[in-house]
């Protein structure tokens, strides 16, 4: 009878250490499962401020294109509109010196 009561003693002490060692890997096994999904999330964190850096990177890139463009345009058409109108401009030019003249010459003789 001893002996039946020695092997079950004998036989849960085998048994508790077996559930400790089963314990203890699982607690590795969820530490490492932590780990490696924060790993994960911070990968993901990092990948996703990478791409938001680039697409605001881009945005600006294109906003001064689009900036550039629409400046070169005005400027373009302000010479055309000059330009098209440079006899226009230069008659009134010259109709401003001639009044210019005639009133100095106008203001001497008076």
């Amino acid at each position: 009878m001893n002996e039946i009561v020695d092997q079950i003693l004998q036989t849960e002490k085998r048994l508790e250490e077996i559930l400790q060692k089963a314990r203890q890997e699982a607690q590795e096994i969820r530490q490492k499962a932590e780990k490696d999904a924060s790993q994960k999330v911070e990968e993901a964190r990092k990948k996703a401020h990478l791409a938001l850096s680039s697409a605001i990177e881009n945005a600006k890139k294109e906003s001064q294109r689009l900036k550039d463009e629409r400046l070169k345009k005005a400027d373009d058409e302000g010479k055309a509109i000059l330009e098209k109108n440079r006899k226009a401009i230069d008659d009134l030019i010259i109709d401003i010196v001639r009044l210019v003249i005639q009133t100095e010459y106008s203001e001497k003789d008076t």
